[in-house]
């Protein structure tokens, strides 16, 4: 399975916001996460940028404005800053 299509699976499994998959995700793909967030492919970016918002602790609706208002890199960075768990978690 390539990088894209896991991450519309793992976008799917993050939608609920379980704090144990989110912990997961954070601790062994953030990294990956946000370098498939800064893809120019925005059709193979976004998934990995709505997971990103996740671990960040964003609402969905904030997720979505970052992402068509053009502010993904603050989001990116937020979920980086999370020190491997998500800010809900820590």
């Amino acid at each position: 399975m390539d990088r894209n299509k896991a991450s519309l699976l793992l976008g799917r499994l993050t939608e609920a916001r379980d704090p144990a998959v989110l912990g997961r995700l954070c601790e062994r793909s953030l990294p990956a996460l946000a370098e498939m967030s800064r893809w120019k492919a925005t059709g193979h970016a976004v998934s990995a940028f709505f997971i990103i918002g996740r671990l960040a602790d964003l609402p969905e609706k904030d997720i979505e404005r970052a992402w068509t208002g053009g502010r993904r890199e603050d989001v990116i960075e937020k979920a980086l800053r999370c020190g491997g768990r998500p800010t809900s978690l820590r």
